[in-house]
């Protein structure tokens, strides 16, 4: 019960800053996989798509072609969004920083 409490208000507490438009770019990639596994998807979508197109897709193509920021892409990927479009058109560098998944 404690530990479901405690869910709740994390996610209360990250929806709200979310909403609040508070943004902490370090933590926000953990708030999206939090709501995820908590089972909010709009949530860790809206969350995890911010990140994305306003921090990621912002960061030299060095800081940006890692191994955890393409991970991460990867795992929230939309087929109409920046993410897709970097794999479609860099899709051997990717390959190559992501091996085989």
């Amino acid at each position: 019960m404690k530990t479901m409490l405690l869910s709740l208000a994390f996610l209360s507490l990250t929806s709200l800053g979310f909403a609040q438009k508070t943004k902490n770019f370090k933590i926000m990639p953990s708030q999206a996989r939090e709501a995820k596994e908590k089972g909010d998807a709009k949530l860790a979508d809206s969350i995890a798509q911010d990140y994305i197109n306003n921090y990621l897709f912002k960061l030299k193509e060095g800081q940006l072609m890692t191994k955890d920021n393409l991970s991460f892409i990867r795992e929230f990927i939309k087929m109409d969004g920046k993410g897709f479009n970097l794999f479609r058109k860099q899709s051997e560098k990717v390959n190559t920083i992501l091996g085989d998944y």
